[in-house]
């Protein structure tokens, strides 16, 4: 859950701002520096990417609540299995051995790949990479040497 101090414009209610709108940020001089610097694309869509980003991560639901001091943001995230060894998340079992299979390619021809660029020639998410990787880690199929920055993957042989 996330809060912010929050005051709606006269006349609106949570589903004026989830709707189609005009945007008037609460405050301009803020909301200007950050249009500026390139982190606000256009003004009055950030609950719309929410919504859009949480419709298409399907594991998450968002909801937001107004209780006249300010807006909650509330985020439910799908867990399946033990979070604390489950790599399938949204990658069902055949797709995950294709993924595996894949990355071992990727690391064979270049160790020292990075974990995002694994992600990014794959189309995956990169916490799915992370989750496949460190799989393959404990299974002891790759390992890591050297630092984190400037190190490389080892991929053990058969």
């Amino acid at each position: 859950m996330i809060w912010n101090s929050a005051v709606l414009p006269d006349n609106w209610t949570l589903e004026t701002l989830v709707s189609k709108h005009g945007s008037i940020p609460y405050n301009p001089s803020v909301a200007n520096v950050f249009f500026r610097a390139g982190q606000i694309e256009a003004w009055g869509r950030g609950i719309e990417k929410i919504l859009e980003i949480c419709q298409e991560t399907s594991n998450t639901k968002f909801s937001y609540k107004f209780d006249g001091t300010g807006l909650w943001s509330i985020f439910e995230f799908a867990v399946s299995g033990d979070i604390s060894g489950d790599i399938s998340g949204d990658i069902s079992g055949d797709n995950q051995q294709k993924w595996t299979h894949q990355i071992l390619e990727i690391m064979r021809t270049n160790g020292t790949i990075t974990l995002n660029n694994i992600a990014e020639r794959l189309s995956l998410n990169p916490r799915h990479v992370k989750r496949l990787v460190k799989q393959l880690q404990i299974d002891g199929k790759i390992r890591h040497e050297g630092p984190n920055k400037g190190g490389h993957w080892v991929v053990n042989p058969k």
